[in-house]
């Protein structure tokens, strides 16, 4: 571990009765680590890391963003977003572009439309290599989404026929790997 060496970071789940905290580095991935000062749940972070016991522990920096106005506009899309890295990265594991994703997400901090979540979750699942068994996505949809870039996602305008089926789409996968893995399944559509 990188002792007192700043890291860069995003809170994907806490479990406070263990007080263990999920997140993405941005170098080192998925981690998880003991910690004892408070970091909301899609917080961007610096902290520390070291090893106390043989137990991996988190030293909080700073905060360097919050979504508060995500969360508080589409409170389950924002948890959608978190929980797809948390059951699509393994421990251990470094996804740069889902990690970039997730730190653009934090940083924008924008209330998203709901064609804007729709890609922008779509992108995620195709960057974590997450595909539903049953197929509502055409070609031409799913080249436009691996080519998309996120930070372009304010400016997404894509009025392409067959994107009709991309929410049907993210659903499903939603269902098949959040859904199935203990996460809290939405009431609707992102809800917001």
């Amino acid at each position: 571990m990188n002792k007192g060496i700043p890291q860069e970071g995003v809170i994907l789940r806490i479990k406070p009765e263990s007080q263990r905290i999920t997140l993405l580095d941005s170098v080192e991935g998925k981690r998880m680590l003991l910690f004892s000062s408070y970091a909301p749940v899609g917080a961007l972070i610096t902290y520390s890391a070291f090893t106390r016991l043989g137990i991996p522990r988190l030293v909080l920096h700073e905060l360097c963003a919050v979504p508060l106005r995500i969360a508080a506009h589409s409170l389950c899309f924002l948890h959608y977003a978190l929980a797809l890295c948390d059951v699509g990265i393994p421990l251990g594991s470094c996804v740069q572009e889902a990690y970039n994703i997730l730190a653009w997400l934090c940083q924008e901090n924008a209330i998203l439309s709901s064609v804007q979540k729709d890609f922008f979750l779509a992108k995620l699942i195709m960057v974590l290599g997450l595909h539903t068994t049953q197929s509502y996505l055409c070609e031409r949809c799913a080249r436009v989404i691996r080519a998309m870039s996120v930070d372009t996602l304010s400016i997404v305008a894509l009025e392409l026929d067959c994107c009709a089926h991309l929410p049907r789409w993210i659903q499903q996968c939603l269902e098949e790997y959040v859904v199935k893995a203990g996460y809290e399944r939405a009431s609707d559509k992102y809800a917001g």
